[in-house]
């Protein structure tokens, strides 16, 4: 409903370059525009929300989690309040001793935050105290958040809805096995305890469905904020592909340079007609292997913004999925930016259900592995047979009030 008043659990919020923190604050200016009011509860280590909400940022009271957060926040060059440096002792003290307890019970998993449930909670009472919310929206990321925007809900009866970035078990969730078991505990209390959980793919809702035998279970895309970019024709030669974001081990140009050195064999494309470009970090094992090619480029990260820009000046813009079952039940965040440009989206995929979300948006997907192909679909390209410039959108606005409008 318009009138909506939602107070929002986040671990991560604006951040530059991190995805989780990207997701929700899309999210919130999402329900911003359609005329709800936000409070929003994160850590300090983003900046300071720039939108007009109420944003209280907590530390977490683990001396690991703690140091990191004001590592991060120092990077982000962001000034504190004296308040959070008072914590300090207590840190120092405390949290050391809590950090040895959270190992034991977690079993070392440190992706939770978990720590950060405690002065979350506690934040969250007061916000509730001061804000007068009606609903409760927790997105992550880190369980902790979750975990706090229950709390909160279970002491003043407001309606929790948790949703869910990443599934926290699964066998293709790339976590070992004492983990695993970890986070299925946790998982299952999030479901049972949530009045809403909502996953980000129907493939992770349908198993969650199956697994934790609820009804209080959905699926929703989330979309991403339109920064208003449209392909635009600087008038470069050749083929210009870029890949925004990481490659590593699990998601790599490997394919893509088969396809390419493949061509080039064959005289079908030359190394001056073709530029493979990746804008984000390279771990060094994928920079050795593309050392020696001259048409890929590798450069540094830039703000999101920027980096849309610089993808709508491109041909194509180019997916690729991780190589293990991960993929099955995720879809990367930059999907929605990419499906909000005007260029081409060629996404190399090993999951059915982005392989449709691409088709049914107008875009090319390709099995991850099928170098043919992609050497047809270079080719395609090249004697102007893919039609570039033509794409759709998710509507970020309406799914971010799809979301909090279940209950």
């Amino acid at each position: 409903m318009k009138n909506d008043k939602i107070l929002v659990f986040s671990y991560y919020s604006n951040i530059a370059g991190a995805c989780q923190a990207e997701w929700i604050d899309d999210k919130i200016e999402g329900l911003i525009k359609s005329g709800k009011k936000v409070a929003l509860i994160s850590s300090i280590s983003g900046n300071k929300s720039g939108l007009n909400i109420s944003h209280i940022r907590i530390p977490s009271i683990s001396l690991f989690d703690f140091f990191d957060e004001l590592k991060r926040a120092k990077l982000a060059r962001d000034l504190f309040q004296f308040s959070i440096l008072m914590l300090l002792p207590f840190v120092l003290t405390l949290g050391i001793l809590l950090d040895l307890l959270l190992f034991i019970v977690t079993k070392g998993v440190g992706e939770g935050r978990w720590s950060w449930l405690i002065s979350a909670s506690f934040a969250g009472i007061y916000a509730v105290l001061r804000f007068r919310p009606n609903k409760i929206l927790t997105s992550g990321g880190p369980a902790s958040a979750h975990l706090a925007g229950i709390i909160v809900g279970k002491v003043f009866s407001l309606p929790v809805i948790v949703e869910l970035q990443d599934p926290l078990s699964g066998e293709g969730i790339g976590r070992n096995v004492q983990a695993r078991g970890w986070l299925y505990k946790v998982e299952k209390y999030i479901i049972n305890n949530a009045n809403m959980t909502a996953y980000v793919t129907e493939a992770a809702a349908d198993f969650a469905k199956k697994e934790f035998k609820s009804s209080n279970i959905f699926a929703v895309y989330p979309g991403s904020k339109d920064f208003g970019y449209s392909y635009s024709d600087d008038k470069h030669n050749g083929i210009k592909i870029v890949h925004l974001g990481s490659l590593y081990s699990t998601r790599n140009f490997d394919s893509m340079i088969s396809a390419i050195d493949t061509l080039i064999s064959q005289g079908g494309i030359s190394e001056k007609e073709i530029e493979l470009i990746n804008l984000g970090h390279v771990s060094d094992e994928e920079r050795k292997k593309l050392k020696n090619k001259s048409y890929v480029k590798i450069l540094q990260p830039i703000p999101r913004v920027k980096a849309l820009e610089f993808a709508s000046k491109c041909d194509i813009s180019l997916l690729i999925q991780h190589s293990d079952d991960r993929s099955n039940v995720t879809i990367p965040y930059k999907t929605y930016d990419y499906l909000n440009l005007k260029n081409h989206t060629l996404a190399l995929l090993n999951s059915d259900e982005l392989t449709k979300l691409i088709i049914h948006y107008g875009h090319t997907a390709i099995p991850l592995d099928d170098v043919s192909k992609i050497s047809q679909y270079l080719l395609d390209i090249k004697s102007n047979k893919v039609k570039l410039g033509n794409a759709n959108n998710i509507d970020y606005v309406t799914q971010a009030n799809c979301l909090v409008d279940i209950i």
